[in-house]
């Protein structure tokens, strides 16, 4: 069912499904509390944006924005919450590769043809950063000691199947050869990091650009086309010589699949409004290297079919998809 809300129109028609009746009525919408769902656990990268974006909510439409996190399951146990809520009309879910990611590796009883996509919010990029007193100053030094001592070091990483868990994986099907660990999120691979758990993690730039000029952290690349406004000294793994896993990440918007068309298209215009016009959002972004992108809703889910099927064969060729 999850390829075929993306390849026969039908389906996609129904996820901009006929009103659910009794959900926003003839009331003001919206007139109770909106819940923001997340996927990981508070602290974590996409934590705090739907925490932003939920004081921004609050603050436009007057009610209050609930952020609740359903960590678990690579994203599933979020997923099955949002998809089953009894309040379709007031739930928001925060959505990134690994909603996508979780139904090709495993059978999970929800996935997104029982949610219905509202509005795309931004791309984000990847680096890799190590403790200060380790001795690489660049990606290719870390490379060459891997090289050199196969199996020796331990790879911090978000989440198996997250697009940073399909980045680090890739390395070793070219022959360097180190132990990925998956964690919970982004704020724990840093923490893991920083406490000496595991060697070398990856995290996006909202997590690690204040670390670096802190001095907490060093930055030894990015996985981008172009070095980083925010790291210009920070090389891309490109120019290093390496072959550049350049995945898009992305961040967007999804409702429950029986959400009512007058509260999906009342989000998504509020939330275009917000990626187009909120300073505090734009300043969120620009500060943390996020390129906001406008689509439509059918542009979106256009987006994710694209990224499924992009994903899944990079997942082919790691053997990573589901037998």
């Amino acid at each position: 069912m999850f390829r075929l809300l993306f390849v026969i129109p039908a389906v996609v028609a129904m996820l901009i499904a006929s009103p659910v009746v009794g959900q926003c009525g003839d009331n003001k919408y919206p007139d109770k509390p909106l819940h923001l769902v997340v996927h990981t656990k508070a602290g974590s990268g996409m934590d705090a944006l739907m925490r932003l974006l939920g004081k921004i909510l609050e603050e436009r439409l007057g009610v209050p924005a609930v952020v609740e996190n359903k960590p678990g399951g690579g994203s599933s146990v979020a997923m099955t919450y949002v998809a089953t809520t009894k309040s379709p009309d007031y739930t928001l879910h925060g959505v990134s590769n690994i909603q996508l990611t979780t139904p090709l590796t495993n059978k999970v009883p929800y996935d997104m043809s029982s949610l219905r996509p509202i509005s795309f919010l931004f791309e984000d990029p990847l680096v890799l950063f190590v403790r200060p007193d380790k001795p690489w100053k660049t990606a290719d030094d870390f490379l060459k000691d891997v090289k050199a001592n196969p199996g020796k070091y331990t790879m911090g990483v978000a989440q198996v199947g997250s697009v940073d868990y399909l980045t680090v994986s890739y390395y070793p099907q070219k022959g360097y050869k180190y132990e990925v660990m998956p964690l919970d999120s982004g704020t724990e691979t840093l923490t893991s990091v920083l406490g000496g758990h595991v060697d070398i993690g990856i995290v996006e730039p909202s997590i690690a650009v204040q670390q670096a000029k802190a001095g907490k952290i060093r930055v030894l690349c990015s996985f981008t086309d172009e070095r980083l406004k925010s790291l210009p000294d920070v090389p891309t793994m490109k120019e290093l010589g390496y072959p550049s896993v350049t995945m898009r990440q992305f961040r967007g918007i999804v409702m429950p699949g029986k959400a009512s068309d007058k509260a999906a298209n009342f989000m998504y215009k509020e939330i275009q409004d917000i990626i187009q016009h909120d300073k505090t959002f734009r300043d969120y972004c620009d500060s943390n290297e996020m390129v906001i992108k406008v689509m439509s809703t059918q542009d979106f889910v256009n987006y994710m079919a694209a990224m499924t099927e992009e994903t899944r064969t990079m997942m082919r060729d790691l053997g990573m998809l589901k037998k």
